[in-house]
């Protein structure tokens, strides 16, 4: 499948670039998005739900490293709401 090879792109961007936020910004949209996807085409539960947490614990480290901006954390929120 196609989106695990954006997966270990994005992940190894991350490793290499942990000051990149961009990457790990992009690694998490994927996560969530990924679980949406999931969700919708009625694949396991559990499939989708760890990409959700996933995505949620990348949001996390955004939003806790930089406060000061307001995307990372509607990016949070919104990955909670997808999860609920």
């Amino acid at each position: 499948e196609q989106y695990r090879l954006g997966l270990a792109l994005l992940d190894r961007l991350v490793a290499d670039f942990p000051a990149m936020p961009e990457y790990r910004s992009s690694l998490a949209h994927l996560h969530t998005n990924l679980g949406i996807l999931l969700r919708h085409s009625y694949r396991t539960e559990a499939e989708a739900e760890g990409h959700f947490r996933k995505g949620q614990a990348l949001f996390q480290v955004l939003a806790s490293s930089h406060p000061a901006v307001p995307q990372y954390h509607r990016d949070l929120a919104a990955n909670h709401t997808a999860l609920g």
